[in-house]
């Protein structure tokens, strides 16, 4: 799967290198996570839970088994994450930017995720966001909507902290759309997928950065992949850089109710169950 799009999840970090890429941050950090050797983002969608904050990040970030990137319509609802030590570090951080090792923070599971149409994952996690937002970290939301074609928006990496000022270059439909632009086809059906401007770079370790509105702190996705352009494809160009894929979030926003609880069942709901 690697030889055909190249995740962005960084496959080993040692513990001492990502608390020296957290220890830092240079960048407007507040309410990002590094956690799983990827970056994400607590989030709110809907009313808050009392018991538990959210934290989105891409899909892949969450699947521990060869086969759960390649099948066509898996999810993963309310699944244990037992083991934390194996993941490394969890991180937050705070509104002055400094980093924060929370010492009785853990994911507690995986609330869904999925690689199906959008890859993506809310991971469920401890302390509650109120107790985090006392603490002075700052909340994301969810867009419901795409973004516009030539948007300026921001991807901010946690894991490396650093943000990138990015361009909405255009919303990949399907994977039909995807296959004339790059001669690559993705090995499950993604759709609305957000291709960035070429100048947006990204590496390893910037899976589930979150591409947002840096006035509003609306999320509209959240790093996926990059791709080469293969030679016959529409964007080939010699020499040229891979490009960065964004998993838009706006199917996974209609999948809560107004309680913040996810609702699988709901008509708006086009991800798998």
């Amino acid at each position: 799967m690697l030889n055909r799009f190249i995740a962005l999840l960084t496959l080993s970090f040692s513990l001492n290198s990502v608390a020296q890429h957290v220890s830092a941050p240079k960048e407007d950090l507040s309410g990002m996570i590094a956690a799983f050797r990827c970056s994400g983002a607590l989030v709110s969608v809907g009313q808050e839970l009392y018991d538990s904050a959210l934290i989105l990040s891409a899909g892949h970030c969450s699947a521990d088994e060869p086969n759960y990137v390649h099948q066509s319509g898996y999810a993963k609802v309310d699944v244990s994450i037992r083991d934390q030590d194996e993941h490394g570090m969890h991180y937050y951080f705070d509104k002055s930017y400094n980093s924060l090792l929370l010492k009785n923070f853990k994911l507690a599971s995986i609330y869904y995720g999925t690689m199906t149409k959008e890859d993506v994952t809310i991971f469920k996690a401890l302390p509650s966001t109120r107790t985090l937002r006392a603490r002075g970290l700052r909340i994301f939301t969810l867009a419901q909507e795409l973004p516009q074609v030539g948007q300026e928006l921001k991807l901010t990496s946690a894991l490396w902290g650093k943000s990138k000022d990015c361009r909405v270059e255009r919303i990949i439909k399907n994977n039909d759309e995807e296959m004339k632009l790059f001669g690559v086809e993705p090995e499950v059906p993604m759709e609305n997928t957000i291709l960035l401007s070429e100048d947006c770079e990204a590496k390893g370790g910037w899976s589930g950065s979150p591409l947002y509105d840096s006035k509003t702190r609306k999320i509209y996705g959240v790093a996926s992949r990059v791709v080469e352009a293969r030679e016959g494809s529409e964007l080939y160009k010699p020499n040229a850089k891979a490009r960065v894929l964004v998993s838009s979030v706006s199917k996974l926003s209609k999948c809560f109710d107004s309680r913040g609880e996810l609702d699988l069942a709901h008509p708006a709901c086009e991800l798998p169950r």
